[in-house]
């Protein structure tokens, strides 16, 4: 009964919260549907457990920086069903939890970045393997989600062969 009652005032919280700001995660999960294009960025080595191959790739590979993050700067080439498949994993609702704090893996380190936009609104993913969060931006500022655990699976099968630029993984986080 303790577990119920912690869930049911987690949800009238969030409920509160989007109510009041309009997040941009509710927005932006919605909008998504409506995006023609996403473009993804690859993330570089995690900046605590990979310091010396994020150091040597920041002074060797072209870099962009997203919300204080380093990026590889070319985009991945994504094929159309697997753009479709990411746009309805990042278009679920049930995709995005109530922000249970910060992990202890760490830091938040995102291993990818997802942008769409709709009629000149933009929106943007951080996606975290290793602490399995994202961090979602749009007009109405950011917040920061916990993944569920399916939906993390189903990102992590995604988008994982897809990495082209960074050296291979520590074994950190996951």
């Amino acid at each position: 009964m303790k577990r119920r009652g912690s869930l049911i005032l987690t949800g009238l919280v969030t409920g509160l919260w989007l109510t009041v700001t309009g997040c941009s995660a509710r927005t932006g999960y919605k909008a998504i549907e409506k995006a023609e294009k996403l473009t993804v960025f690859e993330g570089l080595p995690h900046q605590f457990y990979e310091r010396k191959a994020l150091d040597e790739e920041l002074k060797t590979k072209e870099t962009l920086q997203l919300h204080g993050f380093p990026f590889y700067r070319r985009p991945l080439e994504m094929s159309e069903k697997d753009v479709g498949k990411l746009k309805a994993l990042l278009g679920d609702s049930g995709t995005y939890h109530t922000y249970s704090g910060e992990k202890k893996c760490g830091g938040f380190h995102p291993d990818y970045a997802v942008d769409w936009s709709v009629k000149d609104v933009a929106y943007r993913c951080l996606i975290c393997f290793g602490c399995r969060e994202v961090k979602v931006y749009g007009p109405e500022g950011e917040q920061s989600f916990d993944i569920d655990r399916s939906a993390f699976a189903n990102l992590e099968a995604l988008l994982r062969p897809y990495q082209k630029n960074r050296p291979p993984r520590e074994n950190y986080g996951a």
